[in-house]
């Protein structure tokens, strides 16, 4: 009896003894957070060196020769479609041009005065009034009569030309800038007089490797940062992209029209620009604190049931700030840890909780 009662104490101390042993086990299992990895469609997107440009830009040269007279804008201010900018000698030109229009009156009534003379000689040589020899003369001058009618009418054309040219006008609605002359300058014709430039619409320029560019197509959105604009973010839409690769760079060129109402942005300046390519489709997406780095390897702590194992993984783009795309090594569904990473190793039990933010996320 001593012995049996002794046995069950004995058992009795075993179990208790392995339960403390188990409970002691589980209070050891340290306090980690997780995350769910889910399931998202994400741009990938390619950043390249841009700059801005004006598709209104245009060089304003002399049509004609001789001293300006009159300045109608300053330097940098705006002027309208066909406003006038300067003149060049506009009264020199006007009087060539009321001389040429005298001219042009005159070989007119000289033309018309000689073809009704020949009129009224063509009866005259049937019945011998007249002799073929004289009527051809007038026939003949007639002739240097229209020739000098149509060099009279050519020379007031070109005279009519150069009067509305003497007016310098803007071929579009800008700002006139980088005046190249002052008054009582004299100039040729050619000289350059300065730049009209509409920056309200820009475009911008980049230039993408062969490999990433097949996926752009007009109609693309854009984003980019100008480095003269810091605190703003811009975007563009893409209406051009090349159908030749450069032998040179092998990068394809990319343009991209930009709204610039505003005027923060000037054509010249340089820009970071972000160009999706292509659509990652049901990609697994996780907080990036779950990506730990060693040694040049990126990897996670993936848990299955109450246990954590080190898991390589490859990362892809970043959908927003504080996520990441996980390519290789996570699916969708998976849990990995988001919080406690110092108390683990590969192959620890964890006790886990849905880090705050994933339960936000979630809807949880």
């Amino acid at each position: 009896m001593r012995r049996s009662v002794a046995g069950v104490l004995a058992l009795v101390g075993l179990i208790a003894g392995c339960r403390h042993g188990a409970q002691e086990e589980v209070a050891k299992a340290p306090a980690v957070e997780i995350a769910v990895a889910r399931a998202e469609d994400v741009p990938v997107e390619v950043a390249a060196v841009a700059s801005l440009e004006s598709p209104h830009s245009a060089e304003v040269r002399a049509q004609v020769a001789g001293q300006v007279t009159r300045l109608y804008v300053d330097e940098g201010a705006r002027v309208a479609a066909k406003g006038a900018i300067l003149a060049i000698d506009p009264e020199r030109y006007h009087l060539v041009l009321e001389s040429a229009e005298a001219h042009l009156e005159q070989a007119k009534a000289q033309y018309a005065n000689d073809s009704l003379t020949l009129a009224r000689s063509r009866p005259l040589l049937a019945t011998g009034g007249i002799g073929p020899q004289a009527f051809d003369d007038l026939k003949t001058r007639v002739g240097l009569s229209k020739a000098n009618l149509d060099q009279a009418r050519a020379a007031r054309d070109i005279a009519r030309q150069d009067d509305q040219n003497a007016s310098v006008l803007a071929p579009f609605a800008g700002r006139f800038a980088e005046r190249k002359v002052n008054v009582g300058d004299y100039v040729k014709v050619g000289d350059l007089l300065g730049t009209i430039t509409n920056a309200s619409v820009l475009e911008l320029i980049l230039h993408l490797p062969e490999t990433e560019a097949g996926n752009v197509r007009p109609g693309d959105s854009v984003a980019f940062d100008a480095t003269a604009v810091p605190d703003h973010a811009f975007t563009g839409i893409v209406f051009y992209v090349s159908p030749i690769v450069d032998p040179q760079s092998r990068t394809v060129t990319i343009k991209a029209r930009v709204q610039n109402e505003k005027g923060l942005l000037r054509p010249g300046m340089s820009a970071t620009a972000d160009v999706s390519t292509r659509m990652l489709h049901h990609a697994a997406v996780v907080p990036e604190v779950a990506v730990r780095r060693e040694a040049g390897e990126q990897y996670v702590f993936r848990m299955a049931q109450d246990t954590v194992s080190r898991v390589s993984v490859t990362l892809g783009p970043r959908p927003r700030p504080g996520d990441i795309v996980i390519t290789d090594g996570v699916a969708v569904g998976d849990t990995v840890l988001v919080a406690g990473f110092q108390k683990v190793t590969n192959g620890t039990r964890v006790e886990a909780r849905l880090a705050p933010a994933a339960a936000d996320s979630a809807g949880l």
